[in-house]
């Protein structure tokens, strides 16, 4: 067929009702001397044209037209509405005028695309494809764009005829309603009769796979394999060769959900549902068709028609349907397929991340990224809004602007794929929420709770709500909330910062939760007690409502009415920094707030009491920073104390400034603070504070050396505990009592360690539950069972993981005791990926320096391991000078002991004497041990290397004896075979090997056998 008569074959694209549309505005501007209406009608009539006369494209061109068309007719029907008056309607002008320009710019494009010769324009087809698709996007958001505003416009005249009398105003509106209908009917018509049948040309136009797409695999290969699984290989390969997808933004119920399938499908007239029916239902062919958006038909007045119209459509065999829509009930009468796909969920933060840094330009290693991601819960329209305005704002900016701005701040346009707000309205106003007017309280309740409710407590939480629990499930059924799986309803971020803006809770119904909540803060002041663990297991799931409804109670502006209300939300708070103590889990900041209200409220005693806990707490976190400075706080808790003359507050003030000394390496000042504490605790009568004391004055007394009085100490404070059941201060008294004995090398540690864990458990102190743990990992570590110290260390770290604690300081010990383990059993790769995530960990806290001078002992030891000999003396080095430089005496003996270790093995042994004579007396001074018994084995060693056999024998015989009371197996080992080589005695040899292959020691095993066959 010749170019001319295929090009005459062609439907024409400009119809006769764009036609008239176009003369129309051209004839108002003739009549007006409005040169922009002429302009518009000029080169919209250029493009439609330029479009006819494509040669390549052809698809695209036709698309871009009929959107031009639909321009056109819209701009036509607002100058036919205003032709009288349109000279002083500027704003109408104005946007006429911006139309003008942005088609000009459309025609000029064209004209380059379509001026090419057929080889280059064959070579650029998809480049020209991709430009037309950008061309037609752009007319669509222009045409979105002069809709929204002339809506806006007509809005505004409506509201100023207000004032006109009420016959007036029914003739205003039939005659907008006139027009409409009047613009509606010629667009209906002219899809009908002049645009070309899909079916009959190329096939259903799909949307191409998005650009941006993460995160959805597996619901996606879900869909695939539902709709691909039933039928047979041969099936598969012809399956899907055609395709409809349909927008369900209709909102007409059944018959515009027919007019809207049969579009694409080349179909019109009467009786549409049959002939969907026939044409779908062809067994010549197979078919899926989609149907997106589908709650707007479905929740129409005509719900059952639709419903039975789905029924049909999935009878179909040759038929695939597909539907998306808001909610989580599905339309009734339809055989789903099983298992059923799970709701879609927000994504997960990886993919998210990876859907913001392809939208924006922002840095992959932009620190704010995570945190703004889940500020917005990780919602796709969410990230998409966001990551627009990256373009301009820094992702911190944003984060500070969310936090003040809420769901307004993600707005573009008014339509729901541009604006957050616009999205959460349709679902508000959906007739389903309409039908449960609860539903509304319901959720502006809940969006208080960003932990969201437990379902089987809705009556205790709401009970002015009669009927929480159909307007729970309305909720679910608009998707406007979510069951989250763990028996929980939750709001999503952006949902919960809409309502709190638009549709604040009203006072009445907010006093009850409030109420609920404190209430159940107040259980964390039994913490520590018989019931701790299931308090802490109760709390954990509730704390971010918790804080939530604390912080909402103090920052309330009623100071007078409110009044009690606000000294329970002071008195929560201070609970809550008990469990924040407890557990690490909650924000310090309700306590600042709390400090806040208690100055309003002009109570000394009650500002007071928070400063102390604040102080505490700080203490525990180690905040750092002005407002967290635990000493200046607690100082100004004493001097009111003692203003107000209360004893029992000097007390515990008194104790914690005590506790403040002894982390901040105070000794002296420490033990004087507790002397005096024990004695304003015993004036004030109190019992805890008393056993307080005395347990930190046995710490202190055991770490002077003076085991005994240490033990006695302890005892006492334990029997003060037991008398008042405060299980948590029993075991870590206990624990305590566990770490004396195994410094006497007494085999009960171990059995005090775990009852220690086991009390602690109980009381939920899991955190110091897990230190417990590791007391026992290091009596087996001190005694070379390395295999039962790192079960009983990784026991630790998954109690810690357990409880979220694992990145904290006492996770990044339990890592390195994980590191150290893993060196003493040769395994290099376990060992340094623990110390690795023991040093990342640790440099976050307030004690890195003394964690990383271990790490750096360890990372020694491991190069030591490999030959990598001067890289070891560096770690040595540096962890030396770390221990001279905060004085660690018995970190610094190690040290010496392991560099004297190394220069023996570098065959310097008169170098590594003298490490290890300053090691030994500084192991003596200290008391040390297990150190001076592995110190004279060394000793040994290097003078056996140097020849001089009798003194060796020397150090062997003295270091022996003790290495057997402390039950040190590899350092027994090491003393039986540099015996049995002086001594040439095979059975001490053979004893000591024995013992090496006991401890996983596989090299010295090794090197033992190489020895037995020269004795």
């Amino acid at each position: 067929m010749s170019r001319r008569i295929e090009k005459a074959a062609e439907p024409a694209l400009v119809s006769s009702v764009i036609a008239n549309s176009l003369s129309l505005v051209r004839q108002v501007g003739e009549a007006t001397n409005l040169g922009v209406l002429k302009g518009f009608a000029g080169v919209a009539l250029l493009v439609l044209e330029t479009c006819q006369s494509a040669s390549g494209n052809k698809d695209e061109a036709t698309a871009l037209a009929q959107d031009v068309g639909q321009l056109a007719m819209a701009v036509a029907g607002q100058v036919e509405e205003l032709k009288d008056e349109i000279a002083e309607d500027t704003e109408l002008l104005e946007q006429i005028s911006t139309l003008c320009l942005q088609l000009e710019a459309v025609h000029l494009a064209l004209k380059n695309l379509f001026k090419r010769g057929s080889f280059t324009w064959l070579l650029k087809q998809s480049q020209d494809e991709v430009g037309l698709q950008r061309l037609q996007r752009d007319i669509k958001h222009a045409i979105d764009l002069f809709s929204f505003k002339s809506s806006v416009r007509l809005q505004r005249n409506i509201t100023r005829s207000e004032t006109l009398d009420a016959a007036r105003k029914g003739r205003i509106i039939d005659q907008i309603t006139e027009v409409r209908q009047i613009v509606m009917d010629k667009i209906k018509a002219e899809q009908t009769q002049e645009l070309p049948l899909l079916s009959k040309a190329v096939g259903p136009v799909l949307p191409r796979e998005p650009q941006y797409f993460f995160g959805r695999e597996e619901p996606i290969s879900a869909v695939i394999t539902t709709i691909i699984a039933p039928h047979t290989r041969k099936s598969r390969d012809s399956w899907c060769r055609r395709h409809w997808e349909d927008e369900c933004r209709v909102d007409g119920g059944k018959d515009d959900l027919l007019t809207a399938i049969a579009g694409p499908l080349g179909l019109q007239g009467d009786k549409l549902q049959k002939k969907i029916l026939e044409a779908l239902g062809n067994p010549e062919h197979r078919s899926v068709i989609v149907l997106d958006n589908f709650e707007s038909p479905w929740d129409s007045t005509s719900k059952k028609d639709v419903e039975s119209f789905l029924t049909s459509l999935c009878a179909l065999d040759t038929l695939a349907v597909l539907i998306t829509m808001r909610g989580s009930e599905r339309p009734a009468g339809v055989q789903w397929s099983r298992p059923f796909l799970p709701q879609l969920v927000p994504l997960d933060v990886p993919a998210a991340r990876k859907a913001f840094l392809a939208r924006s330009d922002c840095l992959e290693d932009d620190p704010w990224i995570d945190p703004l991601l889940s500020a917005i819960d990780c919602v796709p329209l969410a990230i998409v809004l966001m990551a627009n305005l990256a373009e301009t704002d820094s992702t911190e900016t944003l984060l500070a602007r969310w936090r003040d701005e809420h769901s307004s701040l993600l707005h573009r346009t008014p339509y729901r794929t541009d604006s957050l707000d616009t999205s959460i309205r349709i679902s508000i106003r959906s007739p389903r929420m309409k039908t449960v007017p609860e539903a509304l309280t319901l959720l502006s309740l809940i969006s208080l709770l960003p932990d969201g409710v437990d379902n089987s407590q809705l009556a205790a939480i709401f009970p002015s709500i009669s009927k929480s629990r159909k307007a729970l499930s309305a909720l679910w059924q608009t998707s406007l909330a979510y069951n989250d799986g763990h028996n929980r309803t939750r709001v999503l971020s952006p949902i919960r910062a809409h309502m709190i803006q638009h549709h604040p809770a009203d006072s009445a119904h907010r006093v009850s939760v409030l109420t609920y909540y404190m209430g159940l803060a107040g259980l964390s002041a039994d913490l520590g007690g018989p019931h701790g663990q299931v308090i802490v297991k109760r709390l954990t799931p509730e704390i971010g409502n918790l804080h939530s409804v604390v912080n909402l109670t103090l920052d309330s502006s009623e100071e007078v009415t409110m009044q009690p209300l606000l000294r329970e939300a002071i008195a929560a708070a201070i609970n809550l920094s008990k469990f924040i103590r407890y557990t690490y889990l909650g924000n310090p900041e309700t306590l600042r707030l709390a400090g806040v209200a208690a100055n309003k409220l002009g109570d000394p005693i009650l500002r007071a009491d928070v400063l102390y806990h604040l102080a505490w707490t700080s203490l525990t976190l180690s905040t750092g920073g002005q407002e967290s400075d635990p000493e200046r706080l607690c100082r100004e808790a004493l001097v009111l104390y003692e203003e107000n003359g209360n004893v029992n507050g000097r007390a515990e003030c008194t104790w914690l400034l005590g506790q403040i000394f002894k982390t901040t390496k105070r000794g002296k000042e420490s033990k004087g603070m507790f002397e005096q504490a024990l004695d304003l605790a015993v004036q004030s009568q109190s019992k805890i504070c008393q056993a307080k004391c005395l347990s930190n004055l046995s710490e202190i007394t055991y770490y002077a050396g003076d085991a005994k009085k240490a033990e006695e100490l302890s005892q006492q404070a334990l029997k003060l505990f037991r008398e008042l059941e405060h299980l948590t201060n029993i075991g870590m008294t206990l624990f305590l009592l566990g770490r004396i004995s195994a410094f006497n090398n007494d085999r009960r540690a171990e059995a005090l360690f775990e009852e220690a864990r086991v009390v602690l458990e109980q009381s939920g102190a899991r955190r110091q539950a897990a230190q417990a743990m590791t007391g026992k990992g290091d009596c087996a570590f001190a005694r070379c069972d390395y295999r039962t110290a790192r079960e009983d260390y990784l026991k630790t770290a998954n109690l810690l993981t357990d409880n979220g604690l694992l990145e904290s300081m006492h996770g990044g010990f339990a890592m390195l005791s994980m590191g150290m383990v893993a060196v003493c059993l040769y395994d290099s790769a376990e060992a340094k990926h623990w110390l690795d995530e023991a040093w990342r960990t640790l440099e976050k806290t307030h004690i890195a320096s003394y964690g990383q001078m271990h790490c750096d002992m360890s990372y020694g030891d491991l190069a030591f391991q490999e030959g990598k000999l001067e890289e070891a003396i560096k770690c040595y080095e540096r962890a030396l000078r770390a221990a001279e430089s905060f004085g660690y005496p018995e970190e610094e003996a190690l040290c010496r002991l392991k560099l004297g270790t190394l220069e023996l093995n570098r065959a310097r042994p008169w170098v590594g004497v003298r490490y290890l004579i300053v090691a030994s007396a500084i192991q003596r001074r200290i008391n040390d041990v297990k150190g001076l018994s592995q110190t004279l084995v060394r000793l040994g060693e290097c003078f056996a290397a140097d020849g001089d056999a009798a003194t060796a024998l020397l150090f062997f015989r003295t270091a022996y004896p003790v290495c057997r009371k402390i039950e040190a197996l590899r350092n027994v080992a090491d003393c039986l075979v540099g015996l049995g080589t002086i001594c040439g005695d095979r059975e001490r040899v053979l004893e000591g090997a024995a013992l090496y292959e006991q401890t996983g020691d596989t090299k010295k095993h090794g090197r033992c056998q190489g020895l037995l066959k020269n004795l």
